[in-house]
């Protein structure tokens, strides 16, 4: 606390400036024998209190203080001298003093009085100006705050509304709810609801949050969410209850049509054959339909969602598989395919499929997974139909037939292959002569 001393002694000052923070460590002080630079230096300095002397040389200290209250500041000021009279101390209790104290008697006595005294008026100040703010905040609170808010005592009776649950009761017919309680404002049941509530938090001084389905005034059903907690007393005891009642029928219906519309995607993506995997950019795995679920059992869906990556998952790998379409998917920012053969020997067609946000940028990857291995064993087979024709071929479909024919004649036979270079590789078997 920083004390400003006034008083045209300087020995005075000096000894008050060492004895007040023996008295009280908290107290730190500043001292001038001048009331003119007293002024001064209130107006420069961040001071918590003024003690000052009644004459000094260029100003009293009661037109020191009348000045000072008459620019509205109201510093803790007390009136500490000498000249002590019943007429002087109502004076300067009339021009707005804190306090006023004669000097004399032992002077570490006095200092004490003192130190008390300047420590008494600086927190009462405090504690006012704290009650003020609260009450500016609590204001402020009650006019903006865009839900109701209440508060009540033990007996259920409000004692303090927001503006919007006044307004909101207002259309409802309720021009005053102040000292009322639900049971004079809402249907019995709903009262007895809230007061039931209301009964467990003041009984286990705990606080609770509600969220139900109610009628408005006007017939429509809504959603409330109501949050109360215990108001408790200086002793902790529980004097009361404070309310929060939110109107969330919009985020209900919202969360309630985004939970449909997941509902409908994932039974879609999970009536499909195809393995559908979804990726981040790092390939880490974050949802596999039920097809791939099934297919590549527990262990793997244990894997799923916990940063594994799909080459880990799917081939044991380290790294990306060579011509992975999911790295050419994300590079192009286009749907990339290839076919590939996993372990079990099957061929299965891989597709990457770029999914972009809002602002269009590439922020994850599905992966279609599909086995073609019969659609490429019946491709394989027709190559040596009579009239087989491949989509981008201009022959006839006989070249394969006819070597086929030529081959088992002689005892041997054609087969055909993926190569590994792409495409399809042609094996001729014959019997030696």
């Amino acid at each position: 606390m920083k004390v400003l001393f006034v008083n045209a002694e300087p020995d005075f000052l000096k000894q008050a400036k060492t004895s007040l923070p023996e008295e009280d460590e908290r107290l730190s002080v500043e001292t001038t024998t001048s009331a003119e630079d007293a002024l001064e230096l209130l107006d420069e300095g961040d001071f918590d209190g003024v003690v000052s002397g009644y004459k000094m040389p260029d100003m009293g200290g009661l037109e020191l203080l009348r000045i000072l209250r008459e620019k509205d500041n109201d510093i803790p000021f007390i009136v500490f001298t000498g000249e002590g009279c019943e007429e002087v101390a109502r004076e300067a209790l009339n021009l707005g003093a804190d306090r006023y104290l004669s000097k004399g008697g032992d002077p570490s006595s006095q200092y004490d009085v003192l130190a008390d005294a300047i420590v008494q008026e600086v927190e009462q100040r405090r504690a006012e100006e704290e009650l003020i703010r609260k009450g500016i905040f609590l204001e402020s609170m009650l006019e903006y705050f865009p839900a109701s808010l209440y508060v009540k005592d033990r007996e259920g009776r409000i004692l303090i509304a927001s503006d919007k649950m006044k307004e909101d009761l207002r259309e409802a017919g309720y021009n005053e709810i102040l000292g009322k309680t639900d049971f004079d404002l809402f249907s019995d049941e709903l009262a007895k609801k809230a007061r039931e509530r209301e009964e467990r938090v003041m009984k286990t001084g705990e606080p609770i949050t509600t969220v139900e389905q109610d009628t408005a005034y006007d017939g429509t059903e809504i959603y409330l969410s109501t949050t109360k907690v215990p108001i408790k007393d200086k002793d902790g005891n529980v004097i009361g209850t404070i309310g929060i009642t939110r109107d969330i029928s919009e985020r209900k219906k919202t969360g309630e049509a985004f939970r449909k519309a997941e509902r409908e995607k994932k039974w879609i993506l999970d009536s499909t054959s195809e393995f559908i995997i979804h990726q981040d950019l790092e390939h880490r795995v974050k949802w596999i339909n039920k097809a791939a679920r099934d297919y590549f059992g527990e262990d793997f869906d244990s894997r799923v969602g916990k940063g594994s990556k799909c080459y880990e998952l799917l081939f044991g790998l380290e790294s990306p598989c060579e011509g992975c379409p999911i790295e050419e998917a994300l590079k192009a920012g286009k749907t990339r395919s290839k076919e590939m053969v996993f372990s079990d020997e099957k061929t299965w067609l891989i597709r990457g499929n770029p999914a972009r946000n809002e602002d269009g940028d590439v922020v994850r990857v599905v992966e279609v997974v599909e086995d073609i291995t019969e659609r490429k064993d019946d491709m394989k087979e027709k190559v040596f139909e009579r009239s087989f024709s491949g989509e981008t071929s201009r022959g006839t479909g006989m070249g394969a037939y006819l070597v086929k024919m030529v081959a088992q004649t002689s005892g041997g036979d054609v087969t055909v292959k993926d190569s590994e270079l792409g495409g399809a590789r042609f094996d001729v078997h014959l019997q030696k002569a």
